[in-house]
């Protein structure tokens, strides 16, 4: 028990305090600072989906997915760097970890079409992988990414 630094309580003297609650709304005008957070993450994810527009047989398909996927890396770890660190997954976290994952499956994809084309007689089911994988993977992401945005501004 305290008289809370007055002299003129007496000590068990039970004290009242003011307390004044309220809420502030805070929002942005625009989607500009999301799509200048994550253009670089945006970037990579697209050239990683480049890979669909290569040769099934073609060299480089592998190597320009894990370069994107190092760029990704990058844009995360600035991100990061530019928010407060807490403890729990924030919005920027899962649309970096969505760019990362599907840039991993994009180049899991194109092994596997890779595979596939070895085989002369399959080029064409490797083509049509490819085409399917991009249409899946272009639309899943920005799908992905949108409702992210608007579950995060509710």
């Amino acid at each position: 028990r305290t008289n809370r630094g007055d002299p003129r309580l007496m000590a068990g003297s039970k004290i009242y305090y003011n307390q004044l609650i309220y809420g502030l709304y805070i929002s942005r005008p625009n989607w500009g600072l999301y799509y200048k957070m994550f253009e670089s993450l945006f970037a990579s994810v697209a050239i990683a989906l480049l890979v669909f527009f290569m040769n099934p047989k073609g060299d480089g398909r592998v190597g320009l997915g894990i370069g994107a996927f190092f760029a990704a890396v990058a844009s995360s770890y600035i991100t990061s760097s530019e928010l407060p660190g807490i403890g729990i997954l924030t919005l920027s976290d899962l649309v970096n970890i969505l760019g990362m994952v599907t840039i991993f499956l994009s180049v899991l994809c194109s092994i596997i079409v890779m595979k596939i084309a070895e085989n002369e007689e399959q080029l064409r089911l490797a083509k049509i992988f490819d085409k399917l994988s991009l249409v899946i993977f272009l639309v899943g992401y920005i799908t992905a990414n949108i409702v992210l945005a608007q579950f995060a501004s509710i």
